[in-house]
Order: structure tokens, then sequence, then C-alpha cells
């Protein structure tokens, strides 16, 4: 059986490292999921958005503000999502499919108020800048496995990731990995009925 992986990225869009993401993406000719922010989506970032689906690249629902959503009532996780969902919608022509919880913090008050797919995986936390190139790409490759989404941040100024990513998508095609987006990852390798995926 083929294997299949996700990479991920949160927290953009942005003009900066998302294009950059998305350069190293086209130069190795494989797929990855956004997990968008709405307050970062703006005419401009909408069209890199635009240029990862054209791509055939997944954008998904990452909330509007980046909030601890175990913290907020049901109306104000709802309008988080509701209002990132509108601005997704707005700039490809598409409903996102999957969501991640900022900081993944989830309860059963979040699940029961979004209505997504909730997509997890394993952590290069490659949000700390003391963590270097070497150190993310180790991280990624030493989790990887059938089935994987791989979590990493498209954030401005987050250049050690790009670096990263140059690396770990030969390595991980070179142990023949397919790379997936975080829906088709979830179509290949979940039941429909498993709605909440802390780990894959």
């Amino acid at each position: 059986m083929e294997k299949v992986i996700a990479l991920t990225f949160d927290d953009g869009p942005n003009e900066g490292t998302t294009v950059q993401v998305l350069d190293v993406l086209q130069k190795h000719g494989v797929v990855a999921t956004f997990f968008v922010q709405g307050c970062n989506i703006n005419p401009t970032s909408a069209k890199v958005m635009q240029r990862a689906v054209a791509m055939g690249c997944e954008i998904g629902n990452h909330t509007e503000t980046h909030p601890n959503l175990t913290t907020l009532n049901s109306d104000e996780i709802k309008q988080e999502v509701e209002s990132t969902a509108v601005k997704i919608f707005d700039a490809i022509g598409q409903q996102a499919l999957v969501f991640r919880a900022p900081f993944i913090a989830e309860n059963d008050a979040v699940y029961a108020a979004v209505p997504y797919v909730f997509v997890n995986g394993y952590h290069t936390v490659d949000y700390d800048s003391g963590n270097d190139v070497n150190f993310r790409v180790e991280k990624a490759i030493s989790q990887a496995h059938d089935g994987a989404a791989i979590i990493m941040h498209d954030f401005a100024g987050n250049h050690q990731t790009v670096a990263a990513v140059d690396i770990i998508i030969p390595a991980l095609l070179g142990q023949g990995y397919k790379f997936v987006t975080a829906s088709e990852l979830v179509a290949l390798r979940k039941p429909e009925s498993m709605k909440y995926l802390r780990n894959m």
C-alpha cells in the first residue's frame, strides 16, 4: 500500500513566508494544507490562497484571531470560525473542509460548535525560533509515517521552516511517501465517521 503523508501549515496567509513555502512545494511538485487565520486574509493574501488552490493545495480554517477556544462560549467560538469561513469562501470560492484549533485547544464544547473535521497531527515545534532548521527537519522526518499529518507554521518571517521544508520533502519522497492534502489524508486513512482526529 502506498504511504501517504500531509504537510500542514498554520497561521498564514501572507505575502512572504506563505509564498516561499508555495515556491518550495511547486519546486518539488507536491501539495500541502494551509490552515489560515481570518485576520490575515486581505486582497493581497487572498491571491496567495488562490495560487495555493491552483497548485492543488487545500485551505483549512484556523479561526479569525487565534484564541484558545476552550476559554470562549459557544457563540464566541462560532463567530471565530464563521468569520474566517466567509473570508475563505470570498477568497477562493470554496468552503474549507478541515479545521485546526489554535494551540490544539479542544474540548466537547469546541467540537459541538465547530462543524468541521479536526485535523491535528505531529508537531515540529517550528514556532520556536530557537529550534533551528536541522531540528525541524529531524522532528518532521522522525515522526513521519503512513497517514501522518505534520504540523508546521508559515507565519511571517518563519524562514527556517521554509528552509526545512526544502529538505523534508525530498527526504520523504525518497522514502516513498506521497504528499496529499489533509482532506485526502482523512479520506484515505480514516473512516468517515471519525470526526475528531487528535493524532494520525
